[in-house]
């Protein structure tokens, strides 16, 4: 073996410690957590013996201590506001405005300027401008566009999970270990099960190795894209960026399936769309107009602004006019509640505009030339979709720009035929002609400085380069050839990257390896310093390498009269379009399911998808291109980093509180873990009521059959959810079952929102009317509600037989205690009446029903109260806070606390031993009786008062989440970052010991192959959690150890080992 290799073997031995200290510190500073003491990751211990040892909890997973009065310190029964983040009212205006005569007789009257009039300035605008420029268009060079294939409808496969088949050995040695120890409690596996086993094992690795093919496939696609891009013969430059229809930067921005390219958000289709839109001269006093108000203002601190001075009067660019066939309702959110990757934000505003100032051909044409040919937003696109194929029709929206200008507190603004004539102004000649650009090439600097100075920052177009419109930052000229140049200083394509990236990504890797051994040792690397120095080097190369420079000839310019100003209110003009449209589907949306939202942001919200991040209304690259291309200039590298997400300690940060500075959560999970729990409470209802004879078994399965996420997708479809849901236009939800999942879970963010909007009464119609609105017989059934038969029997209530019957006034003591007093205490009674309580009069049965019936209860009340007081929260953070509030050791304690042992009915020769199963029982039992007698708002009350007070406990001692949830954390910890699919702690049964009615399971842990721990206990349940307590010891233990030795020096450790080995 030469040197090189034993060099490489050491150095990669070394690193493999470096990055087995750097777990072994993270599960310490976990396990310092999760025993809820404080952190020493900042400083290190200088002797062995300054280090802490672990603490010895026999059991962290304790239930919460008693209530005290300290634990009152608020009311529980107040909650904050649901969405606070955006208005839900339109603003009206009051300014007065009328129609700028002045300015369209200066435009228009004048031969020398336009050559036209009011009447034929629409034909004269299509004829010299529009018709040239579409003809210079049609000589631009087709090149075919990269045929991608279609997103699959198939369903995924599973991924392979991380060190499988280095595992499958010792998974092999440990089972045959395991069954040497238990070989009288486990049977053999069968030929036919290792034959089947071996088959999907090979199936996974073929899967495994289409996906890579598959994928570098696509990136082989996506390089012959940018580079047909690069190369084609009309672009400008290689490293610019322009748009193409249907086409983003890379790839198609569409590759769904055809049979789904007629549906959805994302494919232009809106509910309620259907409807031949027609409007004229004659009806422009029955639409309705909106100002597009854009902040901050983009020509705010400009000095290039979109303007023109007509008679003294500055008439500036204001933004648009969202012209509309029906009024905007009145419970519109003002702006869309998802976020866009632009800084500007917007407003509509109803306001008043002379009737005269619109025509609808005019305003038809306006549009098609700034967002089709001068921006080449060529996929905006505002008829209805709906309509059959050649059908003619009004867009939906009408645009139109707004040239203002104010005087003696009166708006003067432009009608569609001014603007016409200012696009015929300055379109329908070059923007130098030949004799031009001599005259300014006799010029003196000075002279030629001050004409062109007035063109700075315009927006220039040429129909025959992509990209056809640009920002002119400035003008130079060549005085030999007499020539005549544009300058724009721009940025390169993201898809161009420069050389110096693999040269930065590998000295920030180093130094980020020195910065860990410093921490470490303590001392400081010498070429530390000297690598820093060089990245600051390579950092600034790669800024210059970005900046690009823009030089081309004038020739076949001319200029729009626009400046980048244009560019925000033509990003927002899109947003706000598909804002406006999509209301106008949510009111579709109300009529279907019969309920109209007080506040429209919870509903736009529960039809979120998690996949759907930012939306421009139109392709993204498109937007990103225009804005890159023709907006402001802005300065590379002032953009804002996003701080990186620390992993599992992030995860102890959120749950104790520190959340300062986080962003909403804008998608429907969270609606969905709440819906959750209204659609299960829904259902548990109508069953308990309907079924009045089934025992809990019989109702707990139709009740899995009527939450299961095949019939929720059947409803959200009934709903037309389908229709409103609004996701990621890519390979996310293209194969149905993951379509459906996605459906059933906006039914369930849906129910959410109506639950947080009115309460469940509604929640309780649109489940009915989904479920049964095409079978009025089974509405019918559904809707009809039986009485519970002790208030049948007494429906004034039951009181009076309390003061006759003694099993019955022991109960009086325990309203007291509660405080709440019973209409029919017998429902009380059977609350507390246990199963082996042979059936009486008095009672009716036991109370197992009222226990199935309690528990839908507290899990709705307890997830309303975190959904409202926790609005960081995720749904997985918001879960574990739950199971720790509902769990059985809380409601044991609740029961201890209130005392509810002395008043179980027992039966005869019976001792009254609970154990904490039976508590849980009992207090779940107590809150369904507690909702049929009362209903839900007592219930919330009772729950609030009792349980919610104790999740401080939980979130101050990082007790949220019970062993499993904890190891699992710790696995996750340390597992490798560039594997998306990390092994999981898995959990076997080594053996059943002992006669029927007393078994004892043996269950071991197991994490890549090998065994962590085992433990034995009467149920699999508590087998795992003691098998993970076990492991987590074990792991804490080894752990430190390991760092022990690692801090110790090399006298101490050489000592260490002559007396302790």
């Amino acid at each position: 073996m030469d040197f090189t290799e034993i060099h490489k073997r050491s150095r990669r031995k070394k690193f493999q410690q470096i990055h087995q200290d750097r777990k072994d510190e993270m599960i310490q500073q976990l396990g310092r957590r999760f025993h809820n003491q404080p952190s020493t990751s900042a400083t290190y211990p200088s002797a062995v013996e300054d280090i802490p040892l672990p603490s010895e909890v026999p059991n962290v997973f304790g239930a919460p201590p008693p209530l005290t009065n300290a634990d009152f310190h608020r009311n529980f029964l107040v909650d904050p506001d649901v969405v606070v983040s955006h208005s839900a009212s339109l603003i009206r205006s009051n300014r007065h405005i009328v129609k700028a005569e002045d300015a369209e007789q200066y435009m228009m009257v004048s031969r020398e300027r336009v050559g036209t009039t009011a009447e034929r300035v629409l034909e004269d605008f299509n004829s010299r401008v529009i018709k040239p420029l579409k003809a210079k268009r049609r000589l631009q060079i087709d090149v075919p566009y990269i045929d991608h294939p279609l997103h699959s409808m198939r369903s995924k496969t599973p991924e392979r999970k991380e060190n499988e088949e280095d595992s499958d050995s010792e998974i092999r040695s440990s089972d045959s270990s395991s069954d040497a120890e238990y070989g009288s409690d486990v049977e053999e596996e069968p030929d036919s099960c290792r034959r089947k086993k071996r088959t999907h094992k090979i199936q996974k690795a073929d899967s495994s190795q289409t996906k890579v093919e598959e994928k570098e496939r696509q990136n082989t696609l996506l390089r012959m894209g940018i580079e047909r891009k690069r190369n084609h013969p009309n672009a400008i430059d290689p490293h610019i960026s322009y748009n193409e229809k249907g086409l983003g930067n890379d790839s198609p921005e569409c590759r769904c399936p055809f049979p789904i390219r007629n549906r959805g958000l994302k494919h232009g289709y809106y509910a309620g769309e259907n409807q031949v839109l027609k409007c004229s001269k004659n009806d422009r006093a029955n639409l309705h107009y909106y100002t597009l108000h854009v902040t901050p203002a983009p020509n705010e601190s400009q000095i290039q602004k979109t303007q023109m001075l007509i008679n003294g009067m500055e008439y500036h660019f204001e933004g648009f006019t969202m012209v509309t066939h029906a009024p905007l309702p009145d419970c519109m959110t003002r702006r869309p509640v998802f976020k866009y990757s632009i800084d500007y934000e917007f407003q509509l505003i109803e306001e008043f505009m002379p009737t005269e100032c619109f025509d609808p051909e005019d305003c038809n044409s306006i549009f098609e030339y700034i967002f089709h040919d001068i921006f080449e937003l060529l996929d905006f696109d505002l008829y209805p979709k709906h309509l059959p194929p050649g059908t003619a029709s009004c867009p939906t929206i009408h645009i139109v720009p707004r040239f203002v200008a104010m005087e003696n507190n009166t708006t003067f603004i432009w009608s569609s035929k001014t603007v016409l004539a200012f696009f015929l102004l300055h379109g329908k000649n070059n923007m130098f002609s030949p004799e031009d650009v001599e005259k300014n090439c006799a010029m003196s600097d000075d002279a030629f400085g001050r004409t062109i100075a007035k063109l700075k920052q315009s927006i220039v177009l040429n129909p025959m380069k992509k990209p056809s419109a640009l920002r002119a930052d400035w003008f130079s000229r060549d005085l030999e050839n007499k020539e005549m140049f544009l300058i724009q200083n721009t940025i390169r394509s993201q898809n161009f990257a420069s050389p110096f990236l693999p040269q930065i990504a590998a000295l920030e890797k180093k130094m980020s390896r020195l910065k860990q051994e410093k921490k470490d040792s303590g001392n400081k690397n010498p070429h530390y310093e000297n690598l820093k120095a060089e990245l600051i080097v390579l950092k600034d190369k790669h800024r210059e390498a970005r900046q690009l420079k823009l030089k081309l000839p004038v020739k076949d310019y001319i200029d729009t009269g626009l400046k980048p100003d244009v560019v925000a209110h033509v990003a927002m003009a899109i947003i706000a379009s598909h804002h406006i449209r999509y209301n106008f589907s949510l009111s579709v949306f109300e009529k279907v399911i019969e309920y109209k939202f007080n506040d429209r942001r919870i509903v736009e919200l529960a039809l979120i998808h998690s996949s759907f991040r930012s939306y421009y209304g139109t392709t993204p690259d498109h937007v990103k291109n225009m804005i890159s291309n023709c907006g402001y200039r802005k300065k590379y590298g002032a953009e804002e980093r996003r701080e990186k997400k620390k992993g599992i300690i992030s995860l102890f940060n959120i749950m104790g509180g520190e959340t300062s500075g986080g962003e909403p959560i804008l998608h429907n999970e969270r609606l969905e873990y709440l819906g959750d729990a209204v659609v299960e409470l829904i259902a548990s209802h109508h069953l308990f009521f309907i079924l009045n004879h089934h025992f809990e078994g019989g109702l707990a399965t139709y009740r899995t059959a009527l939450v299961q996420n095949r019939n929720l997708a059947k409803l959200a479809m009934n709903c037309r959810i389908d229709e409103m849901l609004q996701f990621a236009h890519g390979a996310d939800l293209i194969n149905e079952a993951e379509w459906k999942h996605a459906l059933a879970n906006a039914f369930e963010a849906l129910m959410a929102g109506v639950f947080l909007d009115s309460g469940i009464a509604p929640c309780d119609a649109i489940f009915s009317k989904a479920m049964y609105g095409k079978d009025p017989e089974m509405k019918k059934v559904w809707d009809h509600l039986n009485e519970h038969e002790l208030k049948i029997e007494d429906p004034l209530g039951d009181r009076d037989l309390s003061r006759i019957t003694p099993a019955l006034t022991d109960f009086h003591r325990l309203e007291q205690i509660i405080g709440i007093e019973f209409n029919n205490i017998r429902l009380l009674a059977k609350a507390f009446t246990r199963r082996n309580v042979p059936f009486n009069d008095l009672t009716k049965g036991h109370n197992q029903r009222l226990e199935w019936l309690g528990d839908s209860v507290l899990q709705l009340i307890i997830s309303d109260y975190l959904y409202r007081n926790f609005p960081l929260h995720h749904e997985g953070h918001m879960s574990l806070l739950r199971t720790s509030l509902v769990s059985n050791q809380t409601q044991s304690v609740v029961c201890d606390d209130l005392g509810f042992q002395e008043f179980v009915i027992k039966a005869p020769h019976r001792k009254n031993d609970l154990k904490m199963k039976d508590k849980a029982d009992l207090v779940e039992a107590f809150i369904g009786a507690l909702y049929v007698d009362k209903g839900l708002e007592y219930c919330r009350s009772f729950i609030r008062t009792v349980f919610c007070p104790r999740l401080k406990h939980f979130i101050n001692s990082e007790k949220w989440n019970d062993a499993k949830s904890h190891l699992q954390q710790w696995c996750l910890a340390i597992r490798d970052s560039r594997n998306p699919n990390p092994a999981m702690p898995e959990y076997r049964l080594l053996g059943i010991q002992g006669p029927t009615n007393n078994r004892i399971f043996r269950v071991a842990v197991y994490f890549r192959g090998e065994r962590l721990s085992s433990a034995a206990a009467s149920n699999m349940h508590t087998a795992e959690l003691k098998a993970a307590e076990n492991a987590l010891a074990a792991l804490e233990k080894a752990s430190f150890s390991r760092m022990r030795e690692k801090y110790m020096s090399g006298r101490q450790h050489r000592l260490h080992r002559i007396f302790f080995s």
